[in-house]
């Protein structure tokens, strides 16, 4: 028979009033786990992150533009995060560099609004 300690929960979920008395329920499992000795667990709650079909959509038209524009790929991905997503500085042995915000995170709305921002530059070009 497993322990309650040995107990590890991989719960993900939209939240949404239906469900909310089994997230509540997976959250007192988690706290249960917790205080027989097992592993802590982290809730998060966050908007939803860009879909699969949006990120297939914004890489084809970074394709175009490369295509039209004669740059790579990566080249025109570094420059439209750069342009429309900021920079971000991070630090590596002691020593502080810059690079382009990653799109990866980025929630369905921000997506949206990062392919309608590439979208123009790519009709504008």
């Amino acid at each position: 028979m497993q322990r309650l300690a040995d107990v590890r929960l991989n719960y993900r979920v939209q939240v949404s009033q239906s469900n909310l008395d089994e997230i509540d329920e997976n959250i007192k499992a988690a706290i249960r786990i917790s205080e027989a000795g097992g592993k802590t667990h982290e809730v998060t709650i966050t908007p939803p992150r860009r879909s699969n079909p949006q990120n297939d959509k914004w890489h084809k038209l970074l394709r175009a533009i490369a295509q039209q524009t004669g740059h790579s790929v990566e080249e025109v991905k570094h420059a439209v995060k750069l342009e429309f997503l900021g920079e971000e500085t991070f630090v590596f042995k002691g020593s502080e560099f810059v690079r382009p915000r990653s799109s990866s995170g980025l929630t369905e709305n921000e997506m949206s609004q990062l392919i309608t921002q590439t979208e123009a530059l790519f009709y504008g070009l």
